[in-house]
């Protein structure tokens, strides 16, 4: 076993804290956004059946 040098003992703690950090915000930041994405289709659906029977209505 090789002696690290303690800059090369930071460089890769440093390494591995970047990689965890890119690997956490790759699984939360699409959740995030599907979550947000979701709760919109639901809104707009609803507005979207609102307008079609207010259309009806009127056209009646």
């Amino acid at each position: 076993m090789m002696k690290q040098s303690p800059m090369e003992t930071v460089y890769q703690s440093m390494m591995i804290g970047l990689m965890s950090v890119v690997a956490a915000s790759a699984v939360v930041f699409p959740t995030i956004f599907l979550v947000q994405f979701h709760k919109y289709r639901k809104e707009s659906a609803q507005k979207k059946i609102k307008l079609s029977i207010q259309t009806e209505n009127e056209s009646e």
